[in-house]
C-alpha cells in the first residue's frame, strides 16, 4: 500500500535536490564528505525531510546527504534499474509490498547488527517494527510513519443537502442497501438540472456533482476506497495475517460488496472508472465531487483549499457495528550494495529519530511513527487550523488494521491491474475474482 500524496508538482519538486550526476555510491572527492543519497516517492515529504538532511549535514560535516524525489511509478523502475546497474541510492523510502522481493534478492542490508551495536531503541515506535521483520527474522527497515484513510467533504454541499457534520461522522454501511452512506452519497449527487440522486428524475448520465469520488481501482487491498468497507464484514485480504498463501477475493461477501461499490458509478453517484485522473484536491475543490476517500497524507492539501470549507469524517460503521480503517507504515532501508554502510546507518538512524521526525513532521506531510513526534505534528497542525483528531481517535480507539505482508507484490500488481479495470469498467462480472484468487495462490507460492 503506497498511500501516495497528491501534490502540485511544479511548486514542490523544485525545492527538492536533484539526483546527483555521480553514482549514489561513488566515492567522489576522496578528501570531501562521504556522499549518501536518500530517495522518496513523496514530493511533499521530500521537502519536509530536506530539513532533516540540512540539520544532519551540519552536524556531520564528513557526510553529505542528498534528497531526491521521483513519482511513484518511476520510483520503483529507477530503483530496480539501480540495483541491476550497481548504482542504487544508499538509502531510500521503502514499501511493505516491495521489500520482501528486495530482501529475497539480497538487495537490502539487514539492520539488526547496527541496531544492537548502537543500542538503537526500536521500542519508541508506535507501529511498524514487525512489518519490517522478514521471514528470515531480520529487520530490513526502520518505521517512519503511519497513515490511514478518511472521508474529506465539502461542508457547504453537505449543509445545502440538509445534512450535518454528525451525519458524515456516523455513516453506516452494509452490502445490501448501503446504509446511511448509500443514502448520503445519493443525496449529495446532483445532475445538470439540479435534481439530487435521491429524487425522482435524477439524470445519471448528466451529473454535475458526484456524491463520492472515484471508488474503482485502488490497489489489491482497495487502499484508498473500499478497504474500510470490506474490513467491517469480517473479510480479510489474505488467508493469513502475514505471508498469506492466497487472496480471498472469491469469498461471497467480497463479491457482493464490490458489486455494490461498483454500482455507485452505474447510478451516477460516483465517477466511472478512469473519468477523473486529477488529484483529489482538484476534484473536491472544483465542486465535481462532494466527498473524497483518500489517505491522511492529503490532509494539508485538502484542508487548505481556497474557498472550500472541508470537513473530515472517519471510515464507515459496518454491518458488524464496528469501524475499521486501513493503516500502514512506510519505512527506510539501506541498499546492500552501498559502499558506505556505516554512514548510511548513521543517516538512517537519524531519519528514525525523534529529532528528525519532529522536525519533518511539523509540516503535516506525514504522521510520525514516534508518538512524541506525532504530538508535535498534531500541535503544529492545530495552530494552522487543521484538526487531526479524526485520525488520532481511530488510532486511540484501536480502529485501525494493517494489510498483510506478502511476497511478489510487483507481480501481483501487474497481473491484477487490468482485471480490476475490466471489473470496474463493467467488462467482466464478479466471476473474475475467482480467477484472481487462483492467480494469487500461484504467485504467492513463488518464494523469491
Amino acid at each position: 500500500m503506497k498511500f501516495k500524496t497528491s501534490l502540485r508538482a511544479a511548486a514542490v519538486v523544485a525545492l527538492v535536490a536533484p539526483l546527483a550526476a555521480c553514482s549514489a555510491t561513488g566515492g567522489g572527492d576522496a578528501a570531501g564528505p562521504v556522499p549518501i543519497q536518500w530517495w522518496t516517492w513523496d514530493a511533499n515529504q521530500a521537502v519536509s525531510y530536506e530539513k532533516c538532511a540540512t540539520a544532519f549535514n551540519e552536524a556531520n560535516p564528513d557526510i553529505e546527504v542528498t534528497v531526491s524525489n521521483y513519482g511513484w511509478d518511476d520510483y520503483w523502475t529507477k530503483l530496480t534499474a539501480g540495483f541491476v546497474a550497481g548504482d542504487a541510492p544508499d538509502t531510500f523510502m521503502d514499501h511493505v509490498n516491495n521489500y520482501p522481493e528486495y530482501a529475497d534478492q539480497g538487495q537490502l542490508l539487514p539492520l539488526d547488527d547496527y541496531v544492537a551495536k548502537t543500542d538503537f531503541d526500536l521500542g519508541k515506535y508506535s507501529t511498524g517494527v514487525d512489518t519490517w521483520k522478514y521471514t528470515d527474522g531480520k529487520l530490513y527497515g526502520l518505521p517512519k510513519d503511519w497513515a490511514t484513510i478518511a472521508f474529506f467533504y465539502n461542508k457547504d454541499m453537505v449543509a445545502a443537502a440538509g445534512l450535518t457534520d454528525a451525519d458524515l461522522a456516523n455513516m453506516t454501511w452494509n452490502p445490501d442497501d448501503g446504509g446511511t452512506f448509500g443514502e448520503i452519497v445519493a443525496k449529495l449527487s446532483v445532475d445538470a438540472n439540479g435534481v439530487h440522486g435521491d429524487q425522482p428524475g435524477f439524470d445519471k448520465d448528466n451529473v454535475v456533482t458526484y456524491g463520492i469520488g472515484p471508488m474503482g481501482t485502488s490497489g489489491n487491498n482497495g487502499q484508498d476506497t473500499w478497504s474500510g468497507f470490506l474490513s467491517t464484514t469480517g473479510w480479510t485480504l489474505g488467508d493469513e495475517p502475514n505471508w498469506p498463501t492466497q487472496f480471498e477475493y472469491s469469498q461471497p461477501v467480497f463479491k457482493k460488496s464490490l458489486d455494490w461499490i461498483r454500482d455507485l458509478s452505474a447510478q451516477g453517484f460516483s465517477p466511472k472508472q478512469g473519468a477523473f485522473t486529477n488529484a483529489v484536491e482538484d476534484q473536491l475543490g472544483s465542486g465535481k465531487v462532494a466527498i473524497v476517500s483518500t489517505p491522511s497524507s492529503n490532509v494539508v492539501a485538502l484542508s487548505t483549499l481556497q474557498g472550500v470549507p472541508v470537513g473530515i469524517a472517519p471510515s464507515v460503521v459496518g454491518p458488524d457495528g464496528t469501524r475499521s480503517s486501513l493503516s500502514n507504515a512506510n519505512g527506510d532501508s539501506i541498499w546492500a550494495g552501498t559502499k558506505h554502510p556505516d554512514e548510511a546507518w548513521k543517516w538512517l538512524s537519524y531519519l528514525g529519530s525523534t529529532d528528525c521526525q519532529s522536525l519533518a513532521g511539523a509540516d503535516g506531510t506525514f504522521f510520525p511513527s514516534i508518538p512524541e513526534s506525532m504530538a508535535v505534528t498534531q500541535a503544529s497542525m492545530k495552530e494552522k487550523g487543521i484538526d487531526l483528531s479524526v485520525f488520532t481517535e481511530l488510532s486511540d480507539n484501536k480502529e485501525l488494521f494493517v494489510t498483510p505482508a506478502f511476497q511478489n507484490g510487483a507481480e501481483l500488481d501487474a497481473t491484477f491491474k487490468p482485471l480490476w479495470e475490466s471489473f470496474f469498467n463493467f467488462t467482466v462480472g464478479d466471476e473474475v475474482f475467482d480467477q484472481m484468487t487462483e492467480q494469487s495462490k500461484e504467485i504467492l507460492s513463488r518464494n523469491g
